[in-house]
């Protein structure tokens, strides 16, 4: 039996595209015009996204043959989950695949760049310097050492932003109710309530994946 898979991202892994080809015919939603998406649509079994397109009812009414939503990501609040289930549409994700995961440090990594970028007032310094100025004082900004971490969320990337930040000389503390204060405390970080984490932290970081039970 062959598939027909639609990729709606851009710069998709060629190691990825090659196993979709390898199960059928392959579609990038980029190349497609509106005539050929009306065309094609119908027939898709496959459907391959990222965080760049939201998974309405209304798009997969536009695919009735839709078997699969395949998401390389973690979240899965740009798939609307209800209507999938109805029409016994497999969702397939990273969601829980901590032996995979573990090996990818990418979001940690970028979120500490922000945390300095902020902290050095890089993006403004940079745009300082384009314009041909420098004010090296000005832009100075502020060190990470001593500095207090709050870590909403202890899971696998708030792991990953502890040892982070203890390479930054940082205090870190974090509220997770899932994750115990002896093991916290093994990992040099202070277990504390969410009310307390947002009065003492100098920076707060976020690790929680959106769900009812953590909405708001």
């Amino acid at each position: 039996m062959k598939f027909i898979t639609l990729i709606s991202e851009p710069n998709y892994s060629p190691r990825a595209v090659s196993i979709y080809k390898n199960l059928g015919v392959v579609y990038f939603l980029e190349k497609l015009t509106s005539k050929e998406q009306a065309k094609i649509f119908p027939q898709i079994d496959i459907l391959v996204v990222r965080l760049g397109l939201n998974v309405s009812r209304e798009l997969m009414a536009k695919m009735p043959n839709l078997k699969i939503i395949a998401t390389s990501t973690t979240g899965l609040n740009h798939i609307n989950l209800d209507e999938a289930e109805n029409r016994n549409i497999k969702v397939v994700s990273l969601r829980g695949r901590t032996g995979f995961l573990k090996k990818i440090p990418s979001t940690a990594e970028m979120t500490f760049g922000l945390i300095i970028g902020l902290l050095r007032n890089l993006p403004w310094a940079f745009d300082d310097v384009k314009g041909g100025r420098w004010e090296s004082s000005f832009w100075s900004g502020r060190q990470l050492v001593d500095k207090t971490i709050g870590l909403l969320g202890f899971g696998r990337l708030g792991k990953i932003m502890a040892r982070y930040a203890r390479a930054f000389g940082m205090k870190i503390i974090a509220c997770d109710p899932n994750v115990s204060e002896k093991f916290m405390k093994s990992r040099g970080v202070v277990k504390v309530s969410m009310e307390e984490l947002f009065k003492k932290s100098d920076i707060v970081s976020l690790h929680v994946l959106l769900t009812d039970d953590t909405h708001n």
